[in-house]
């Protein structure tokens, strides 16, 4: 087992802290963090042995600098659940990029992609860029019109409020449309 992901809430130094101190697996989290700032407490505090990278960590610019902050730790990072791959430039730049997350979502659909899957290895291609164009074609193809009966803000359905620090799972939740 490489590691256990987000056994606690991913904001949680002292549980995540706990959790790692306790399983032979290593502790990864922070896919679903923001920026910087998100985590520093973990990093700091001994509660991540791999740091993810994610869409949400202000793109490239945000990642770097959470990778840089990383490898002062001597931790290493992982890329989660990009687009197209697009991380896949920055992993390559990165000497602590330990591996990267390739999650077939259908972008293809719309998404003309200038790297490939290869025996388990990312091959870059060499258009310019991050070698991703849309096809306007097929994007039109795709169009939605009125959101589909039972789409929420999750595919997978979270709790109303997850995720949120000031809103707790027992509290009054609001019924979902």
């Amino acid at each position: 087992m490489t590691w256990v992901e987000e056994p606690a809430r991913r904001w949680d130094y002292r549980g995540l802290r706990n959790v790692s101190q306790s399983v032979r697996a290593a502790v990864a989290t922070g896919e679903n963090l923001n920026q910087i700032s998100d985590y520093l407490p973990l990093i700091s505090n001994e509660a991540v042995d791999v740091v993810q990278l994610g869409v949400g960590t202000t793109g490239i610019t945000g990642a770097l600098q959470v990778a840089h902050l990383a490898y002062a730790y001597d931790l290493p990072v992982s890329i989660m659940n990009c687009p197209g791959n697009f991380m896949g430039h920055l992993g390559a730049s990165l000497p602590n990029h330990m591996m990267m997350e390739f999650v077939d979502a259908g972008r293809s659909q719309i998404l003309q992609v200038d790297s490939y899957v290869e025996d388990g290895w990312l091959i870059l291609g060499n258009s310019s860029g991050l070698g991703i164009t849309f096809d306007p074609d097929k994007l039109q193809q795709h169009a939605v019109t009125a959101p589909s009966p039972g789409s929420g803000p999750s595919p997978w359905g979270r709790r109303w409020g997850a995720g949120l620090y000031r809103l707790s799972p027992e509290e009054n939740q609001p019924a979902r449309d």
